[in-house]
């Protein structure tokens, strides 16, 4: 059988753990004519969410647009149009219309789909041709559109979309829109920010970590599909709690160990998958740390080895990675939020900076270890 465990795209529900009030949430606002903000740390499940929605919309035409990445209004173009090239969609032939626009299409071996563009668009046209194509798009009824990392049309330079956006969702008001991003601070500032353009245009949702009981669960049962078992009832706990409930390594660890094909694991087993893992990863986390100044490693194995930190400019955290100057603390982390090495998220105990690459903070602990 296939390997229950997706460690990328969307399976269908039956591998699809939990988040059954998000998506309630989510789904009663679309039809009920309100737009969602889905704020969720990096490798917590929002996309596959994004794709669960559209599952449950089967007479809908659901549209995903990826703009991470992007810098420039001709790149948004291009996402745009990919997505809507690639659209789920019932009773509504979105490529017939795009190719009458003389669409150029090729396929993407990376994503699985197809980038789709339309090079004869001049500079400085491109919006125009968006609101052109949504004209089009929204005589079709029920159209939702999904943006995926929408923080960052912040960033564009050439000529700034927040306003402009605004004024589209405005203008076309059958189209239900879901923003979603993982920069949560500049996401959520973008909408409760009253001077802002997308102030309260659109309901908050938080993605939590699902519920350790619940998940120990969903990774038991899946297991036993491939008449795999645990050696011991604590040891799919011990999975959720190593990865911090972040569903993308849970999901690739039990990949690993669904893949093995051996039952039962012992946590010898396990512990070798972890460790299989770390060293699959290590060109990459070389790669990451040699990216890096001597004082930003230093203070994200700060983070790395503390897993929260809620006094950044406290003695004991400074200490910690030597730096004594609260400026130069501040002006790390900013640049660590921003390629999202950590991320910033509140809990009951106030405000903390985390890494959320678990595999990447795992593989420091080891290297700090191996030194120490």
């Amino acid at each position: 059988m296939n390997n229950p465990f997706a460690t990328v795209g969307y399976l269908g529900p039956e591998t699809f753990c939990n988040r059954e009030s998000e998506t309630e949430k989510i789904l009663a606002n679309i039809k009920n004519g309100r737009n969602t903000c889905l704020l969720a740390p990096r490798r917590l499940g929002k996309t596959t969410l994004i794709q669960h929605v559209f599952y449950n919309l089967p007479n809908w035409t659901c549209i995903y647009i990826d703009v991470a990445g992007t810098a420039t209004i001709p790149e948004f173009l291009k996402r745009f149009t990919s997505g809507l090239y690639n659209a789920g969609h019932t009773g509504v032939s979105i490529r017939e219309f795009l190719q009458s626009w003389k669409t150029s299409v090729d396929f993407d071996p990376f994503t699985g789909g197809f980038s789709a563009g339309l090079s004869w668009v001049k500079p400085n046209q491109e919006k125009r041709t968006i609101e052109e194509i949504m004209k089009a798009v929204s005589k079709t009824k029920n159209i939702v559109i999904a943006f995926d990392e929408f923080q960052e049309i912040t960033n564009y330079k050439d000529n700034p979309l927040e306003g402009w956006l605004r004024s589209i969702a405005t203008q076309f008001a059958t189209i239900r829109f879901l923003y979603c991003g993982s920069h949560q601070r500049i996401l959520r500032d973008m909408f409760a920010n009253q001077k802002r353009p997308f102030y309260h245009s659109a309901d908050l949702v938080q993605l939590g970590k699902i519920e350790p009981e619940v998940y120990a669960t969903f990774i038991t049962a899946n297991l036993k599909k491939g008449r795999i078992r645990f050696s011991d009832n604590s040891q799919a706990d011990w999975i959720y709690q190593f990865c911090r409930g972040f569903t993308a390594y849970i999901q690739e660890i039990c990949n690993s160990l669904f893949a093995l094909g051996v039952s039962p694991l012992t946590d010898e087993i396990i512990f070798r998958c972890v460790g299989d893992l770390l060293l699959k990863y290590e060109p990459y986390f070389l790669s990451f740390k040699n990216n890096l100044t001597k004082t930003q490693y230093e203070i994200l194995k700060g983070f790395a080895l503390k897993e929260k930190v809620y006094k950044v400019n406290g003695k004991e955290f400074m200490a910690s990675v030597g730096v004594s100057n609260s400026s130069v603390i501040n002006r790390t982390i900013e640049s660590l939020l921003k390629s999202q090495f950590i991320y910033e998220d509140t809990d009951q105990s106030g405000k903390y900076y985390s890494m959320d690459n678990i595999l990447f903070q795992k593989w420091i602990e080891r290297q700090t270890r191996l030194i120490n």
